[in-house]
């Protein structure tokens, strides 16, 4: 089965209005897009989902909770936005050395400079306080320009719920290297002071310093 019908048979299978249906399947395009640009397969991905109607009643249960955090439970497992992570940080089954991915000191790199990923970084979530998502479109990768528009990153916002307020100051952050499949990413993890409330953003930049995803929680 390939993405695309993939994608209908999980739209098939939702107990909910046609928008949401239509919001659940771009989150899901951005979670493959993002663990695609990781160096997965799409049969990767799609067994790491899980059959179209498990996947879809996951979310039908989400959504019956009355929780809205718990809504995108599934997609958020999955997130492009940063792939990455998902890689770095989840408990992998066993696989071949060469697709497991490797974390090392980012002062170590031969490829990145320490200085230059945190102020990138930095910049990124200016960039997203700002909307500026032309600029941001300009520091991405072509598959990340896709989902680095207004109208999904405001719904990405929204899940974390509340009003931030104005944004404050940078707290803790800290960056690693991170190596699959022979492919070398930046990864920063670093947390944003708003007026009412703290959002953690893990950002990754491929060799190139493009953006190759993010993720907010």
């Amino acid at each position: 089965m390939n993405q695309e019908s993939y994608l209908k048979e999980v739209e098939k299978y939702l107990n909910c209005r046609k928008a949401q249906k239509k919001q659940i399947r771009r989150d899901l395009e951005a979670d493959i897009c993002a663990a695609s640009e990781r160096g997965e397969s799409w049969e990767e991905i799609r067994d790491r989902m899980g059959g179209p109607r498990e996947l879809a009643q996951e979310f039908n249960e989400n959504m019956g909770s009355g929780s809205t955090g718990r809504k995108m439970k599934r997609s958020r497992k999955i997130l492009l936005i940063c792939g990455i992570v998902a890689a770095v940080l989840a408990v992998l089954i066993a696989a071949a050395y060469w697709f497991l991915p490797k974390s090392y000191l980012i002062e170590n790199s031969e490829i990145f400079d320490a200085e230059t990923v945190a102020e990138e970084s930095e910049e990124i979530v200016l960039l997203l306080n700002e909307d500026n998502y032309e600029e941001l479109q300009e520091k991405s990768t072509d598959q990340m320009r896709t989902v680095m528009t207004e109208e999904f990153m405001q719904n990405a916002k929204a899940q974390l719920g509340g009003d931030w307020g104005e944004f404050q100051d940078f707290t803790n952050s800290i960056s690693v290297e991170v190596v699959q499949q022979g492919k070398h990413f930046a990864l920063t993890e670093l947390t944003a002071l708003y007026e009412n409330r703290s959002v953690t953003y893990q950002i990754s930049f491929n060799e190139n310093m493009e953006l190759s995803g993010i993720y907010m929680r």
